[in-house]
Order: C-alpha cells, then sequence, then structure tokens
C-alpha cells in the first residue's frame, strides 16, 4: 500500500468512507481541521502497519531474519547439546536452518544433504563397506549396524596418518556440531563413527 500511495493519497481515500455531511464530518477535508487530523493519523498507522507487514513477511524467513532470531531459536528448542545458541547473527541463523534441516532425515542421502548445508562434504555408508571393517571393527554384526561418516578435509587435521582416527580436538565447529546432530538423528539401533581423510 505505501508504495504505491502516497500519504495524502491513503488520508483521502479513508475519508471517503466516513459520513458526508456537514455536521460533524463536513471539514473532513479541511486541512488543519480536527477531523482531517484524526483521519491524517489514521493514514499513518496504515503505512506504519503496512512497513510492519512487509518486514514480517521478510523477516520470519530463517535465512533473512534478524528479529526473529530468538523466536526461532525458542520454537527450535536452541540451545541445546548441539546447539549453543551464540555466536553472530549469521551463525545463528545458520543453526536455525541445520536444524530445522535436520527434521525428517533418514536416509544416507539426507545426511549428506544436512552436512552440505553447513558445507561440508560428507560419504555416509555401512561399517561393512568402509575402511573400518575389518579393522578396527572386527566383529561383523557391530560393522552392520554401524554408520561411518567420513568429512572430507582440505588438509589432514593433525598429522598424515594412515589409520581412521583423529587424534586430539582438531575439527571445527562446524564439524562438531554435525557429529553431534548425527549421533541424536542416528537409528537407536545403530553406532556412528567419524572420520576425517583429506581431499584429493
Amino acid at each position: 500500500m505505501s508504495d504505491r500511495l502516497s500519504l495524502e493519497q491513503i488520508r483521502h481515500s479513508l475519508a471517503g468512507y466516513f459520513p458526508q455531511g456537514r455536521l460533524v464530518w463536513g471539514s473532513i477535508h479541511s486541512a488543519g481541521s480536527t477531523s482531517y487530523s484524526i483521519v491524517k493519523g489514521l493514514a499513518h498507522e496504515l503505512i506504519r502497519v503496512e512497513r510492519w507487514i512487509q518486514s514480517f513477511r521478510y523477516q520470519q524467513i530463517p535465512d533473512l531474519t534478524v528479529l526473529y532470531l530468538d523466536e526461532w531459536e525458542e520454537a527450535l528448542a536452541i540451545p541445546d547439546d548441539c546447539f549453543p545458541g551464540t555466536g553472530n547473527e549469521e551463525e545463528r541463523r545458520l543453526h536455525i536452518k541445520l536444524k530445522l534441516a535436520s527434521l525428517g532425515v533418514q536416509s544416507s542421502n539426507d545426511f549428506v544433504a544436512l552436512a552440505a548445508v553447513f558445507g561440508q562434504t560428507i560419504t555416509v555408508q555401512g561399517g561393512i563397506g568402509s575402511s573400518l571393517y575389518p579393522s578396527p571393527i572386527t566383529n561383523a554384526k557391530i560393522a552392520r549396524n554401524t554408520i561411518v561418516v567420513t568429512f572430507s578435509v582440505s588438509q589432514p587435521l593433525a598429522f598424515t596418518y594412515t589409520f581412521p582416527f583423529l587424534f586430539g580436538s582438531q575439527t571445527t565447529i562446524n564439524q562438531q556440531i554435525i557429529e553431534c546432530l548425527f549421533r541424536k538423528l542416528k537409528p537407536a539401533c545403530n553406532d556412528i563413527a567419524f572420520i576425517y581423510e583429506a581431499a584429493v
């Protein structure tokens, strides 16, 4: 409304809805009169409400919101075990988006897509088909019930190694959040293991 009409055009339009006559509203089109000022005040409020509606339409989207970060976090129970609920606006929006994206995750492709939201490249496979079997997972039953998530990293996180273990806490905060989230999302009957391999 306010993008197309000026304040005076809105005031004039509103004035058209008032009863016609000379006694009460006869001065509604006379600048400086009380009735004119009342209608002009209403026009100001309509413009303010229209701006608020436009802001709400824009701000309610998790990717764009600044005004409703607290509301989104409250609705998604952030902070929790995985998401600290801290950081700058961009990080908080990313956490909201990631938690929303995690709803309904079931397949290995869903896990891959969820990590991609965080800018991480991973592969997800069963334990039998991974480098963890037959060593260090020697039991085929355990391997069958293990999900192996392999992060592709730009460089080794600690030192060059040929075995699938990570020493120290060299993972990024994003990878730590993904690990935490994946542990929550995995089926209860499965174990999950994480490997970090240098991208080729």
